[in-house]
């Protein structure tokens, strides 16, 4: 029986990417799901192409529910989408299915990489990474495993012990063959550089004042309930000051279910005259004004979230997900913490009380939250991504 690199050579001969004119693929980018996976992704993509691949030889894979069928293209790049979701389900009935759903998948992923030939693949974890990670490894394609949180999620556990290497975040992280990078961020997140000029521009941006304190709020691309539904209480705790501005970022699928509630808390500023500044938007692309307007930033402790305040050292209050996978949103944020970087509220005592509580002992004290900020601020690493890149390349030229 021939080896499988001369079935792929025999089958796929006169693939895409002989065609004359047509440009070879270097690399498959396999991830997704949330905002958190894919950005990095992205982040990845953007320092290739910077470091002289073309824009079409690289190709992400990734599923149809998740946030990549809809930034992936924004960005510019070419995304292969298939069906899937996760395997964690409490139904026998709903595993199979959705173990049947992931087979079909990386059948379909395996015949896309064999007309493609890529050179490398790059998963960046999620279910939506396992279709095109699996089908690279059957062909004997080199994998770099991108590991963004403290705790691997099952995919990226399983993924790197084929893998060439992984990289990975957090020092100690318990990967084979673990390369600390940091994690991958654009270059518009990583050349963000706070002062009272850029915070000011950035304000105008978003329709912010610039002569309040403010604070955003950010609970993940498609929304975190519990921290919604604890902002609008804490707003109205807070309803009489002068002096802050609110910038709420309520996720696309919570922006469905609360968007009913909103006007009651859009017209507070105008109720209450020169008091509470309120803003509500389902999403927010300006990552990097976000960033550079606020003096605080509330949210969930996703890796990418807990990367990119680092990066421009925004001090935060996190409220890790409890039912994130190993806790490790959890160790995250007590990562972040425990540097100084930022305070910590457990989901059961994300109340609109608790917040407030918080939040006004912070601005009340800006001499600690200018402590907070210089402290996540050393914690970033902010050229992550071209050593990603270099690890990717390196595994490239093995193959």
């Amino acid at each position: 029986m021939c080896s499988l690199k001369l079935a792929r050579r025999n089958l796929f001969s006169k693939s895409e990417s002989d065609t004359p004119g047509r440009t070879a693929v270097f690399a498959v980018i396999a991830g997704g799901g949330t905002a958190g996976h894919v950005m990095p992704a992205i982040a990845v993509a953007e320092a290739l192409v910077e470091a002289g691949h073309p824009r079409s030889s690289l190709i992400f894979m990734g599923v149809k529910r998740g946030m990549e069928a809809e930034i992936v293209p924004k960005a510019g790049f070419r995304v292969i989408l298939t069906a899937g979701r996760g395997l964690v389900t409490s139904s026998a009935f709903s595993k199979l299915l959705r173990g049947l759903v992931l087979a079909v998948s990386t059948l379909r992923a395996f015949i896309t990489l064999g007309c493609n030939k890529p050179k490398v693949a790059v998963s960046t974890g999620g279910y939506a990474c396992i279709p095109g990670s699996v089908a690279a490894l059957l062909w004997r394609i080199p994998l770099v495993v991108v590991n963004v949180d403290t705790t691997p999620g099952m995919a990226n556990k399983i993924l790197t012990r084929f893998a060439t290497c992984s990289a990975v975040t957090f020092p100690d992280t318990p990967l084979p063959r673990a390369v600390l990078t940091g994690t991958p961020l654009r270059k518009s997140i990583t050349s963000c550089v706070r002062s009272s000029q850029t915070t000011q521009a950035a304000r105008l941006e978003l329709g912010l004042p610039l002569d309040r304190s403010v604070v955003a709020v950010l609970g993940g691309s498609l929304g975190a309930r519990r921290i919604n539904e604890a902002i609008f209480d804490m707003v109205g705790f807070c309803a009489e000051r002068t002096n802050l501005a609110v910038y709420h970022v309520m996720g696309q699928r919570d922006w469905v279910y609360f968007k009913d509630l909103l006007p009651q808390f859009s017209g507070l500023s105008q109720s209450f005259g020169s008091a509470i500044f309120y803003k509500a938007v389902p999403y927010e692309e300006r990552m990097p004004e976000l960033l550079m307007s606020c003096d605080l930033i509330i949210g969930r402790a996703g890796a990418s979230f807990i990367a990119e305040i680092m990066a421009c050292g925004v001090p935060s209050i996190l409220v890790p997900l409890p039912s994130s996978p190993g806790g490790h949103q959890s160790n995250n944020a007590y990562f972040l913490a425990d540097h100084g970087g930022a305070i910590v509220l457990e989901d059961g005592l994300c109340t609109g009380k608790n917040l407030a509580k918080l939040l006004m002992d912070l601005l009340n004290h800006p001499d600690r939250l200018r402590k907070m900020s210089q402290s996540v601020a050393s914690l970033g690493q902010k050229d992550a991504a071209n050593k990603v890149v270099n690890l990717v390349e390196r595994a490239a030229n093995q193959y």
